[in-house]
């Protein structure tokens, strides 16, 4: 899946004593990768997997254990989803060698020619 970092302010967070509190409900969701806790800024930053749980899901679960978070940063924002491999796109090409070009070329098949006679390229 899509992996992005997501932030939270956790209004309710007092002190570091509570950060394995935010961890034991945020870490066991289906998705989540990492979490780290700043409780003097009151931010979590979690690292999920958007496809699996999305920031509102994270949210709601600190939320249901009346800690006041709140999406600071949504880390599916931006990451878009999958592009597709277009189908109705042709490229073509046209090698064209100028006058300038053929005297590089000649000097290039030169130098290529000297080289197998010395035994450097096979």
């Amino acid at each position: 899946g899509r992996v992005g970092k997501s932030q939270f302010h956790v209004r309710h967070i007092c002190c570091a004593s509570e950060v394995p509190q935010v961890k034991s409900i945020v870490e066991p969701l289906d998705g989540v990768i990492s979490v780290r806790v700043a409780p003097t800024t009151k931010t979590a930053y979690v690292e999920h997997d958007v496809d699996a749980v999305s920031a509102s899901d994270i949210e709601s679960a600190l939320n249901a254990e009346s800690f006041g978070a709140t999406t600071r940063v949504d880390g599916a924002d931006g990451l878009g989803g999958p592009t597709p491999i277009p189908t109705d796109v042709y490229v073509t090409s046209v090698f064209s060698i100028g006058r300038a070009s053929r005297r590089a070329l000649s000097g290039f098949q030169s130098a290529l020619a000297e080289r197998r006679k010395g035994g450097e390229i096979r």
